[in-house]
C-alpha cells in the first residue's frame, strides 16, 4: 500500500511540468518534486490505550498488541484505559473519547456492521471498528501486516496512512498473511413447526461450473433419517435462499436411499454422460442393513429428477442382526487421470480388516474396476473410514480419513503421486499442530490454490482433541501440503456433547468460478426444535492481505 501511495505521488508530481510545457513562458519557474510525507513512529515511546468502558473481550484484543511488541521488539509498552493516560503518542484501540477515534469511526462504511479502519492521525495510531469481531480483525491486520514490517521498533507509514476493510460474519488473519473471511451464513434446510421431524447429518454441497447458463447454481443434500430418500436443495442466489427441488429414491426393490450422499458435477464427458451431468453417490440398504449397495444416480435437470446409473459395489453381511458387519459405506467421487473414481469404506473382508478404505474406477460411469485398497491396516481392530481425496497444486493427491479403534478417533492423511498406488499398509500421518492440537471423527477436506505458494488445505471434523464438552470443533489448515497444521475458527458452531450427529461429517466445496471461495456445510442444532438439526452454509473467502472483497 505504501509503495502504491509513493507511485501515486510521483505520478501527480510528473504531471506538473507536463502542464507547464503547454504554456508559453520565457522563464518557467523550476519544478521540484516534493518528498512524500512519512511518519516515523518509535514504538518504544507509545502507550496502547482503550476506552474506559471497554469489555473484557476488547481488553483481551488490546493485550495482543502489547504481547506482540514484547515478543518482537522486547518492549514493555503499557496498555491502559484512556482515563489513566493522556500521552501524545498513543495507539488508540476501539472506541475512546479521543478526537482521533471519533473522527476515524465517522469514516467507517455505513453499509456493513463489520467494518474496521486503521489510520495515522498525527502522532497517534488509531484502530476502530463497528464490532468487537471487526476490531479483532483490525488488530490482527495491524500486528501481522504493519508491525511485522517495523525495523528496530520503528514503524514507518505515510503521514496520511489509512486502511479500511470489512467482512461478512467473521474474519481471521493468520501469521503467514492469509486471511479467511466468512462472507455468508444461511440455513439450507431444517426443522420447522410444519416440518418438525427432520433429522439431518452428512451435509454436502456443490457449485455448478460446467453447466453453461446454470453455472453458479448451488445444490445441496444430506442424510435425512426421517425421509427414505435423498432430498435435493437448490439456490440460485449464491446461498442466500434455498428451495427443495427434488428427491432421489433407491430405484431398487426393497432398498432405502438416505445414507451418506455425495454430490458431484462431471467436469467432462464420461462415457455417455455429458459434461455437467450431476451425480449422486450413496449408500443404500435394505430394512435391517443386511445388504448395502454403493450406487450412482444422475440428473440432467439440475437436481429435479434422477436416474440410477450403476452399482459400484455391493455387500451382504450383518449389521444390527449380529455377527461381523460386512457393509459398504461413505462414498466419495473424484474425476482424475481420465477416470471417475469412487472411494468408500469396505467391511467385506472383516476377518482381516475390520474396515478398509478402497476405490474402484470407471471410464464410463457404468462399468467399474476391481477393488483397489487405499488404507488396509494389519491390525484388524483399526477401522479407517470416511475417506475424502483432493488433488494438490503440485499434482499429487492427498486423502484424509478417521481411524476408529484409536483413542479419540484421530484424523490421518496420506499423499500419493499415483492413484493406483496408495501403499495401503501405511497408516499415514496424524493431522495435528506442533502444540498437539488435533481433530477427530468424520473428517472432510479440500484444497484451494488461494492462500499462498502451496495454496490452502482445509480439514473439518466432528470434535477437537477428543473433547465433548460443548466445544465446537475448530477447522484445521495447512499451507505446505500437510507438513504443518494450524487451527482456525469454525464459522458454524455446535455443541458436540448434546447429540453425536451434530457436525457428523461436514462438507467443503471449492469454487471453480471465484478464486478463494469455499462453501462449507454442516448440520448443527436447530435452536427452535430441540433434538433436531439444520443444515447450514458458510461461504469462506481465503486471500492474502488486501485481496478479495
Amino acid at each position: 500500500m505504501f509503495k502504491r501511495l509513493i507511485c501515486l505521488i510521483l505520478l501527480c508530481s510528473l504531471t506538473i511540468p507536463l502542464i507547464a510545457c503547454e504554456k508559453e513562458v520565457d522563464n518557467p519557474p523550476p519544478v521540484t518534486t516534493p518528498a512524500p510525507s512519512a511518519a516515523q513512529m518509535n514504538l518504544a515511546e507509545y502507550t496502547v490505550v482503550y476506552g474506559d468502558g471497554a469489555s473484557a473481550e476488547v481488553q483481551k484484543i488490546v493485550n495482543r498488541i502489547k504481547n506482540k511488541l514484547r515478543s518482537q521488539f522486547a518492549l514493555d509498552v503499557p496498555a491502559v484505559a484512556e482515563s489513566a493516560s493522556a500521552q501524545t503518542k498513543e495507539i488508540l484501540v476501539g472506541t475512546t473519547t479521543r478526537a482521533e477515534s471519533t473522527a476515524a469511526l465517522a469514516k467507517l462504511p455505513t453499509d456493513t456492521a463489520n467494518a474496521y479502519r486503521i489510520e495515522v492521525a498525527g502522532e497517534r495510531i488509531v484502530l476502530v471498528a463497528a464490532s468487537d469481531a471487526a476490531l479483532d480483525t483490525a488488530v490482527q491486520y495491524f500486528i501481522n501486516g504493519l508491525l511485522d514490517d517495523a525495523k528496530n521498533a520503528v514503524l514507518e507509514l505515510p503521514a496520511d496512512y489509512a486502511y479500511t476493510d470489512s467482512f461478512g460474519v467473521s474474519a481471521e488473519l493468520l501469521t503467514n498473511g492469509v486471511q479467511i473471511k466468512t462472507q455468508l451464513v444461511s440455513t439450507i434446510y431444517g426443522a420447522t413447526k410444519r416440518l418438525h421431524t427432520v433429522d439431518l447429518s452428512y451435509a454436502r454441497i456443490i457449485e455448478l461450473s460446467h453447466s453453461g447458463n446454470a453455472n453458479g447454481m448451488l445444490l445441496a443434500t444430506s442424510e435425512s433419517l426421517d425421509v427414505n430418500n435423498y432430498l435435493i436443495h437448490r439456490s440460485v442466489d449464491y446461498g442466500a435462499t434455498w428451495e427443495t427441488v427434488g428427491e432421489v429414491s433407491a430405484q431398487m426393490r426393497n432398498m432405502v436411499a438416505n445414507w451418506q450422499p455425495m454430490l458431484y458435477e462431471l467436469p467432462c464427458q464420461v462415457g455417455d454422460l455429458p459434461e455437467g451431468t450431476i451425480l449422486l453417490a450413496g449408500c443404500i440398504r435394505n430394512s435391517n442393513t443386511t445388504k448395502t449397495n454403493m450406487v450412482i444416480y444422475k440428473s440432467n435437470d439440475f437436481g429435479v429428477s434422477w436416474d440410477l446409473v450403476s452399482v459400484v459395489d455391493s455387500a451382504d453381511g450383518f449389521s444390527n442382526t449380529g455377527g461381523l458387519s460386512k457393509g459398504l459405506w461413505e462414498p466419495f467421487l473424484l474425476y482424475a487421470e481420465g477416470k471417475l473414481w469412487c472411494y468408500y469404506s469396505d467391511e467385506k473382508v472383516a476377518e482381516q480388516h475390520s474396515q478398509r478404505l478402497v476405490c474402484r474406477s470407471s471410464t464410463d460411469g457404468v462399468n467399474w474396476s476391481e477393488t483397489q485398497e487405499v488404507v488396509a491396516l494389519e491390525d484388524a481392530n483399526m477401522r479407517p473410514g470416511m475417506i475424502t481425496v483432493t488433488k494438490l497444486g503440485d499434482g499429487r493427491y492427498l486423502a484424509t480419513y478417521e481411524i476408529v479403534g484409536m483413542h479419540d478417533v484421530p484424523v490421518y492423511f496420506k499423499i500419493t503421486d499415483d492413484l493406483n498406488n496408495w501403499n495401503p499398509a501405511d497408516i499415514g500421518k496424524q493431522i495435528k499442530t506442533k502444540r498437539g492440537e488435533f481433530i477427530g471423527s468424520a473428517p472432510y477436506l479440500c484444497w484451494t490454490p488461494a492462500g499462498g505458494e502451496c495454496g490452502t488445505l482445509l480439514v473439518t471434523a466432528n470434535h477437537s482433541n477428543g473433547k465433548t464438552d460443548e466445544e465446537t470443533c475448530y477447522l484445521m489448515a495447512s499451507f505446505d501440503y500437510g507438513d504443518t497444521w494450524v487451527i482456525i475458527d469454525n464459522p458454524l458452531s455446535f455443541k458436540s456433547n448434546v447429540d453425536a450427529r451434530n457436525s457428523y461429517s461436514p462438507g467443503f466445496f471449492v469454487s471453480e468460478l471465484t478464486r478463494g471461495k469455499v462453501f462449507f456445510v454442516n448440520t448443527v442444532a436447530n435452536p427452535d426444535v430441540p433434538g433436531k438439526r439444520n443444515m447450514d452454509l458458510a461461504i469462506l473467502e481465503i486471500s492474502n492481505y488486501g485481496e478479495g472483497s
